[in-house]
């Protein structure tokens, strides 16, 4: 006797949320890292963070106080924008930033963090 299975294919299509403008993304980022529980880390934003010269409370920093000024990357995979947040003369001198996704509830989840450059790009 043989056992049949059908397989049905689901073409699961989700939705693309729309993006917060940036100044509304920026009012959410600064009042979410107020409190540090509302901010969680990649094991690539660790990684970046010890390979760049940061700490934990330098990106809380960078969240709290700094600005967006580009628009929002969609990241297909995860199904949420990153935003980009700067702040000017972090060390006295270089500008720095992270990208952070908003989550459910205002958490928000760090990307990466990194030196910006005169020109807007990043380095080490």
């Amino acid at each position: 006797m043989s056992l049949m299975v059908n397989v049905i294919k689901i073409d699961k299509k989700i939705k693309k949320p729309a993006p917060h403008d940036k100044r509304k993304a920026q009012e959410i980022i600064n009042k979410s890292a107020e409190d540090s529980g509302n901010v969680i880390y990649t094991v690539h934003a660790k990684e970046q963070m010890a390979k760049r010269g940061f700490v934990f409370n330098d990106v809380l920093t960078i969240l709290r106080d700094g600005i967006i000024r580009q628009e929002p990357r969609y990241n297909e995979e995860k199904h949420s924008w990153a935003y980009r947040v700067e702040f000017q003369e972090f060390d006295g001198e270089r500008d720095a930033g992270c990208v952070v996704a908003i989550q459910k509830k205002a958490k928000l989840h760090v990307v990466t963090i990194m030196w910006i450059s005169d020109q807007g790009g990043y380095y080490d």
